[in-house]
């Protein structure tokens, strides 16, 4: 009988509220219009965090996510590590064909979800940079802050998807790259390498202005230090840039003003934290945030209950480069040989 009466209580205020003209007023459509969005975003720019909030999550937990070898960027960076000669598999597993070099053809998974997913986090960038172009005051901090995360961040995907999809700019900066989608429109066709180039550069340029000088201690945003750090990268591929290496240079050593060198423990202690020193910007992997058997944890951790551990298909250095590293370096070690007490820190 009390269960009856709550509803009955709850039941009022909603039959009172159905009777006003505010509420015969509202817009009974699912979703809110492009325009409502716009009202919200004008009145408070915190309105577009969500937007800001789901292209962060598309880099580690994609919606698009079809399999355990699929989980945003870190699977892309992992994926070509393996393409190349430092890492070794011993198994039948999943990633076992970019370790091959045969996961490459169009129909394939890694190919549909790496144009997949890093052209999302673009739309959600040219979102936020649209919406935002609109506002009357973009000279608040709050607004610039935004707007440098998302130039950035479409910066490094393009940084991505440029280099996935055609040789490397010294060579190929006049033959098809890529579609190139900004705020402004769509060219679907492959657009010439230097043009991707350089909206790249001017994205990069322009997110790091923007974000220089707001201090933040939220390293899942990016900061004005991985922004220099996207920048530099992108920087170094461009051979025909005035004075090009010490302009790497002048943003490297922004980058590195973001952190310090990680102490012996930290070394050690398995690259595993957001908060350690040399931690620029990442994702703050945590018992809501963590995509389990679809994850870069397991599928690196020996000694985990994933793939990389209890299921067995390790990713393993190759004896080439292990046997490169000095015995005293300290970073023999992370591959579970034990050394002296007294190692060097090598960086």
């Amino acid at each position: 009988m009390k269960y009856s009466k709550y509803l009955m209580l709850l039941a009022i205020p909603a039959f009172m509220a159905s009777c006003s003209s505010d509420f015969l007023d509202k817009d009974v459509s699912k979703n809110a219009s492009e325009e409502q969005i716009q009202d919200a975003i004008n009145r408070d720019p915190a309105a577009i965090d969500a937007f800001i909030s789901g292209y962060y999550k598309n880099l580690f937990n994609p919606e698009a996510g079809q399999a355990h070898d699929d989980f945003g960027l870190k699977a892309f960076e992992l994926a070509t590590d393996l393409m190349g000669g430092d890492m070794a598999m011993n198994t039948q597993a999943f990633f076992v064909f970019d370790y091959m070099l045969d996961n490459r053809l169009a129909m394939f998974r890694r190919t549909t979800t790496f144009y997949q997913e890093l052209y999302a986090v673009i739309n959600g960038a040219n979102d936020v940079i649209a919406k935002l172009l609109l506002l009357d005051d973009q000279e608040n901090d709050e607004v610039k802050a935004k707007l440098g995360q998302s130039y950035s961040l479409r910066a490094y995907m393009y940084y991505w998807l440029v280099n996935m999809y055609q040789q490397p700019y010294q060579w190929n900066k006049d033959k098809p790259g890529i579609p190139l989608y900004t705020e402004k429109g769509t060219k679907m066709e492959r657009v010439p390498v230097k043009e991707i180039y350089t909206q790249m550069l001017a994205d990069a340029k322009n997110g790091y202005e923007l974000l220089k000088g707001k201090k933040s201690s939220d390293k899942s945003k990016i900061n004005e230090f991985a922004a220099a750090a996207i920048y530099a990268n992108i920087l170094s591929f461009v051979d025909d840039t005035p004075d090009q290496w010490n302009e790497v240079a002048k943003y490297a050593k922004e980058a590195i003003k973001g952190g310090s060198l990680m102490s012996h423990e930290e070394l050690l202690s398995g690259f595993n934290d957001i908060n350690l020193s040399e931690v620029l910007w990442g994702s703050d992997i945590n018992a809501e945030t963590n995509t389990f058997y679809a994850s870069f944890m397991s599928h690196m951790d020996p000694k985990g209950p994933g793939y990389g551990g209890a299921l067995g298909a390790f990713k393993m250095i190759s004896s080439d480069l292990y046997d490169k590293i000095a015995d005293d370096d300290i970073r023999k070690k992370w591959f579970g040989i034990e050394l002296p007490e007294k190692t060097l820190i090598i960086i």
